[in-house]
């Protein structure tokens, strides 16, 4: 699966530190940590930002910082980078927050009669990535 192909990459890398080329798996935390560290701090920004600029604005800020981070995963084998890799789930945790202060509150405006029901799946899916 996945997590065989990252620990892969992950200790054959060439700029991957000694800890993790011995221990693969101490990467694939660290790129778990990298996402949550960037999530936890952006969502505290973009929390403030929806009462400062529009959630339309918000969102496609959020998106384009999605577009380059999912590019420099792509593109983290072709440089064989641990670190390309680790900045760019970074990145993704930054545009995923972005998201999760605006999706809720769309979803129960718009949601109508089902607003509950669409935000149970929205909610749901969030751990399933």
């Amino acid at each position: 699966g996945a997590s065989v192909e990252f620990s892969s990459f992950i200790a054959t890398a060439g700029d991957s530190p000694a800890f993790i080329r011995d221990a693969p798996d101490v990467g694939l935390g660290l790129l778990q940590a990298a996402f949550m560290g960037g999530y936890s701090v952006a969502i505290v920004i973009s929390g403030h930002l929806t009462h400062r600029v529009r959630w339309m604005t918000l969102v496609s800020g959020g998106l384009s910082v999605w577009i380059f981070a999912v590019i420099g995963s792509g593109l983290a084998m072709t440089y064989d980078s641990f670190y390309v890799l680790f900045f760019s789930r970074m990145w993704s945790g930054v545009s995923e927050a972005a998201f999760h202060v605006v999706a809720p509150v769309l979803i129960q405006d718009r949601g109508g009669a089902k607003a509950g029901l669409w935000l149970s799946i929205y909610l749901s899916a969030i751990p399933v990535g």
